[in-house]
């Protein structure tokens, strides 16, 4: 199976269609979410009355919001000033990637997944196994609370730099997709090929390689950042992960 350390480089890609499904207690019953507008506002109210906003905790709480609402207006400022892609570049881009347009691939998969913060013991114990049945019967035999389910993964609703790598894996071989709070660990039951050209196919090329150019100039961006401000000490689990994914050697 794919090692944790290869598994990083899915979790930088838009992965559309792969999603976990987690709802809360609340959501399960029929709650309205507190987010909801009118809720919102009477919370938003109460938290007022009782001094919550004086509170170092929701201090905190608004700095951190306020430098992700920052850095991510600032990415979308890099991003608006790239030149779109020509359609010759399009035309180029869809002959490089056949599994998702000309040879456009639908995988039915079997699926287990499992909470990301799943003990690394447990997960370096999954890195030799081949099958999904193996990998079940560890996760039972450590008690890990997971859900197992057949899915899909459509190249159509999925980064075409997903879909070569899953293409490149021996048959059969697991993979894990990190999808937030979720690993998505995966194996191929069935591929079909349904070709994706036309607008529709043509509109999906775009905006991959728009994706692409502003991931590299932010990438480029930041390293310029960095070069400036000095070294940069990161706390425990907040480290860039490495990129890239490779499957495991035998």
């Amino acid at each position: 199976m794919l090692t944790r350390r290869s598994f990083t480089g899915f979790a930088s890609c838009a992965l559309c269609a792969i999603t976990g499904f987690i709802a809360t207690e609340a959501s399960a019953q029929g709650a309205p979410p507190p987010s909801g507008g009118v809720n919102r506002k009477i919370l938003s109210k109460a938290a007022k009355d009782a001094g919550i906003e004086k509170s170092a905790d929701y201090q905190l709480m608004r700095a951190r919001t306020d430098e992700l609402a920052l850095a991510q207006a600032y990415e979308q400022q890099i991003a608006s000033k790239l030149p779109r892609p020509t359609q010759e570049e399009i035309r180029q881009y869809m002959a490089q990637h056949p599994n998702t347009f000309a040879q456009r691939k639908i995988y039915v998969v079997d699926r287990i997944e499992i909470p990301a913060s799943t003990p690394s013991k447990v997960l370096d114990a999954l890195k030799p196994l081949h099958s999904i049945e193996d990998i079940e019967q560890l996760l039972l035999s450590n008690g890990v609370d997971y859900v197992r389910a057949p899915s899909s993964i459509d190249a159509r609703a999925t980064s075409p730099a997903i879909i070569d790598q899953i293409a490149k894996l021996p048959p059969n071989e697991p993979f894990v997709i990190p999808a937030g709070a979720v690993l998505s660990i995966n194996q191929v039951k069935d591929a079909r090929t349904v070709p994706f050209s036309g607008p529709a196919a043509e509109d999906f090329a775009q905006r991959a390689i728009m994706g692409q150019r502003a991931n590299k100039a932010i990438a480029d961006k930041l390293a310029e950042l960095r070069k400036s401000a000095g070294d940069v000490k990161y706390q425990s689990g907040y480290a860039p992960a490495p990129a890239g994914i490779q499957p495991k050697k035998p």
